[in-house]
């Protein structure tokens, strides 16, 4: 894969929202390089870019602030085929007790209520694994 940019929105502490640059490069380390209006670049690594998005995240949640996109969305996490062959460039929409069919982006454009912080996600997505063990035979 070449490098790829993707414009991302970030929901603020004061409800601003800000467009920042993202560019998944070095596919190797999965790192996200992070430009905002004020020409700061930030960079991100992780063993996928979904991990990467994660630690980009955590540090944005210190300030009250979230991603806007399908990466941050509460319903959606990658499948593991997703992370260890398409670098956690996709992730799936995640309805109780169905399994997962949607696929989308990770960093297409998602709305602020549909998004919370990595903790929130990984509740979720584990809440959501929990309810398809009630449905394994049917």
């Amino acid at each position: 894969m070449s490098e790829k940019t993707y414009e991302v929105g970030v929901l603020l502490a004061d409800k601003r929202i800000e467009t920042v640059a993202v560019t998944c490069a070095n596919e190797d380390t999965c790192e996200l390089i992070v430009s905002s209006t004020g020409n700061e670049m930030k960079r991100y690594a992780g063993s996928d870019y979904f991990e990467a998005m994660c630690h980009w995240r955590v540090e944005l949640e210190k300030e009250d602030a979230r991603l806007l996109c399908n990466g941050a969305r509460i319903d959606c996490f990658p499948s593991g085929m997703s992370r260890s062959m398409g670098k956690g460039l996709t992730v799936y929409v995640n309805e109780t007790g169905k399994p997962s069919s949607e696929r989308l982006n990770l960093f297409g454009q998602a709305e602020a209520d549909k998004v919370g912080t990595v903790a929130e996600q990984k509740q979720a997505f584990d809440s959501w694994m929990t309810s398809l063990r009630g449905t394994e035979n049917e």
